[in-house]
């Protein structure tokens, strides 16, 4: 058990690469706002809210907008915050 907590931390930047990537590879590339290679002023995301306005629970864009969330702290060398942008959207 040692060795595998052992192994994920000395892996915790790879993990964290590999989430930014995931996240940003799964936005939508038909708007030109964006692409794999660099993030616009815009972020658009799909299926964030269900077709009665509500948030979308039932999908992984929660998941999604807390990977984004936590690569714009890290860029603005802010402390992580995951759900602040869902929370938001709910108020």
């Amino acid at each position: 058990v040692w060795a595998t907590f052992e192994s994920l931390r000395a892996d915790a930047g790879m993990t964290f690469k590999r989430g930014i990537a995931m996240s940003f590879s799964e936005l939508d590339r038909r708007f030109k706002s964006h692409n794999g290679f660099k993030v616009g002023s815009r972020i658009i995301l799909t299926h964030v809210f269900d077709s009665y306005g509500f948030f979308n629970y039932g999908s992984k864009i929660a998941m999604s907008m807390a990977d984004i969330e936590r690569v714009f702290a890290v860029l603005d060398g802010k402390p992580s915050d995951p759900g602040a942008l869902e929370r938001a959207i709910r108020a």
